[in-house]
C-alpha cells in the first residue's frame, strides 16, 4: 500500500523528499510500537511502521535515474538483494535479541538502526529525480538573479495545476492496475508470492517452538531456509 503513495509522490515531489519523510516515520513508529501498552496500539503502530518503507517502490526509479538503460541491470540487481535477504537475517536478530532483552527491544533495534541511517541518508543522499532537479535549478536562478523569466518545462504554472498534478498522480497506479492486464497479472502474481511468504513467517516460529521445542532464538535460525524457499516459490509462479 505505501507503494501505492510513495511511487507517484517521488514524482511530484522528488525523491529525497518522500526518502527522507518515510525514514522518518519508520523510526519514529518504531519507537512508539516499542512503546505499545496494549495489541490494539502495537497493530495500529506497525501499520503505520509498515508505511515508512520506501525503498520498494523508490530503489529501482533511483537507479533507473542514474543509470542508462542498458546499464540498468546491475544497480537494480544490488538494491534487490537487501529485501530479499531481511527476511532470513531479520527473524534470526530479533529471535536472540528478543529472548535476551525482551520483545520491546525489536523495535529499539530497528529505530536505532533506521535512525543511524536516516542521518547518513540525510547528509549524503542527493535528489536525482530530472524534472524536481531542474524545478530547484530554476528556482535558485530566478532567486539569484531576480529574473522571474528563468524556469522550468516541469515548473508547476499556478495552485491548481499542482493539486492536478498531485491529483493525477496518485490516481495513475490506479489506473494501470485495472487498465494493464500485464501490470493486473504481475500485481497478483506478486501478492500471491508474498502472501504465500507472510503465511510462513507468521507460523514457522510458532511450529519450531511448540512443535520441536527450539528456543526462541533458535527458532528464528529456521528462517535460513527461506532464501531457498523463495526461489523456488517465484520461480513456480512464474512458470
Amino acid at each position: 500500500m505505501a507503494a501505492l503513495l510513495t511511487a507517484p509522490l517521488s514524482e511530484i515531489f522528488g525523491r529525497a523528499p518522500v526518502y527522507n519523510v518515510t525514514n522518518t516515520m519508520f523510526v519514529v513508529f518504531s519507537v512508539a510500537s516499542g512503546l505499545s501498552t496494549s495489541p490494539g496500539m502495537l497493530i495500529g503502530f506497525r501499520f503505520l511502521n509498515g508505511m515508512g518503507d520506501a525503498s520498494i517502490s523508490l530503489n529501482s526509479s533511483i537507479a533507473g535515474d542514474l543509470f542508462i538503460q542498458e546499464e540498468r541491470g546491475l544497480p537494480i540487481a544490488i538494491l534487490s538483494f537487501p529485501p530479499l535477504i531481511g527476511p532470513v537475517v531479520g527473524p534470526i536478530i530479533g529471535g536472540y535479541l528478543t529472548e535476551a532483552g525482551g520483545w520491546r527491544w525489536a523495535f529499539w533495534f530497528s529505530a536505532i538502526t533506521g535512525g543511524v541511517f536516516e542521518l547518513i541518508f540525510f547528509f549524503i543522499f542527493r535528489e536525482t529525480y530530472t524534472p524536481r532537479i531542474l524545478r530547484m535549478k530554476a528556482q535558485r536562478l530566478r532567486k539569484a538573479t531576480k529574473n522571474s523569466r528563468y524556469y522550468s518545462r516541469f515548473d508547476f504554472d499556478s495552485r491548481s495545476s499542482r493539486i492536478q498534478i498531485i491529483k493525477d498522480g496518485l490516481v495513475r497506479p490506479f489506473t494501470m492496475f485495472f487498465r494493464s492486464p500485464l501490470v493486473f497479472i504481475l500485481a497478483i502474481q506478486v501478492s500471491i508470492a508474498y502472501g504465500y511468504m507472510y503465511i510462513l513467517f507468521t507460523t514457522l516460529t510458532t511450529v519450531f517452538e511448540e512443535t520441536y521445542g527450539f528456543t526462541q532464538g533458535a527458532a528464528g535460525l529456521s528462517f535460513l531456509g527461506l532464501s531457498r524457499f523463495k526461489q523456488i516459490l517465484f520461480s513456480f509462479l512464474r512458470a
